[in-house]
């Protein structure tokens, strides 16, 4: 595991894909940064914490880039066919991948996070949120981003095509991005249309329209299920974070996250130990 762990890591940090991944964050945060900033001498109540979590945006699809290119070039180089020739087990192999993923992964925020600290809070000022509160978004943030390279990884380990792999990470990020918007736009329907008065010009009178219920409005069963589903999406949990209304349940996202990466990494190597890689 050592040796691999070894060569994976000399490999990653000559991967131009993996810097151009880690100046991106650095660069967004910067944006963000100079956003708030112009806000704040508008006269806005603007505090960094508001973007300390920003970095779930867009680590999700620079993991699938990265992650599909990455471990990609397993196959196409015949990498991973020589490591088998050479002893190594099929298992070790791929919790090698999975363990350089999530480290590349955690690399790419704490670019984002340097910035964050070097520049961010000279700028904008100090954190405002309590310590506690910040540990835990922090913790729900870290466990959604390895269970998305939990997923990317069993993807990338059980399809020979780098190109093929790495779409299909994007649009599985996008799919679950994409789902997560979709739901929480059906939870924030009102449950009522409040009661509101116009002119009506043509008779000079007022016209008063009472409350009336929102036949959009999601509730019961169907309501729980969706709840469930962005409490258990690594892109539902990043979407509540990003709108700063992640709930109350943190500890029930993080123990989705944590089932998540155990279920598809257990997946993920039965299917690769059965994979014929000729």
């Amino acid at each position: 595991m050592t040796k691999l762990l070894s060569a994976n890591f000399s490999r990653m940090m000559k991967k131009k894909i993996f810097w151009l991944c880690n100046i991106f964050m650095a660069l967004m945060c910067v944006l963000y940064i100079i956003s708030f900033y112009t806000m704040k001498q508008e006269g806005f109540e603007i505090h960094i914490d508001e973007m300390a979590f920003y970095f779930t945006i867009f680590i999700g699809t620079l993991e699938a880039v990265f992650i599909g290119v990455f471990l990609g070039d397993e196959y196409s180089n015949g990498t991973i066919r020589n490591k088998i020739i050479g002893g190594q087990k099929r298992s070790t192999i791929y919790m090698a991948n999975l363990i350089t993923a999530v480290a590349a992964s955690l690399i790419m925020i704490l670019f984002y996070c340097i910035v964050l600290f070097a520049a961010g809070i000279p700028v904008l000022g100090g954190f405002v949120t309590d310590v506690e509160h910040l540990v835990i978004l922090a913790a729900v943030s870290l466990l959604s981003t390895v269970a998305t390279a939990a997923i990317f990884t069993a993807v990338a380990m059980l399809v020979h095509s780098k190109t093929i792999s790495s779409i299909a990470c994007i649009i599985t990020v996008f799919t679950l991005l994409i789902a997560a918007i979709s739901i929480q736009m059906k939870l924030d329907e009102p449950k009522v249309y409040e009661a509101y008065s116009y002119l009506d010009e043509s008779t000079a009178q007022v016209v008063e329209v009472p409350a009336t219920p929102n036949p959009g409005y999601v509730d019961g069963t169907k309501r729980k299920v969706y709840e469930f589903l962005m409490d258990f999406s690594p892109q539902g949990q990043v979407y509540l974070i990003t709108r700063d209304q992640p709930g109350e349940d943190y500890d029930i996202k993080m123990l989705y996250s944590c089932i998540i990466i155990v279920c598809v990494t257990a997946g993920g190597l039965v299917a690769f130990r059965r994979k014929d890689l000729n």
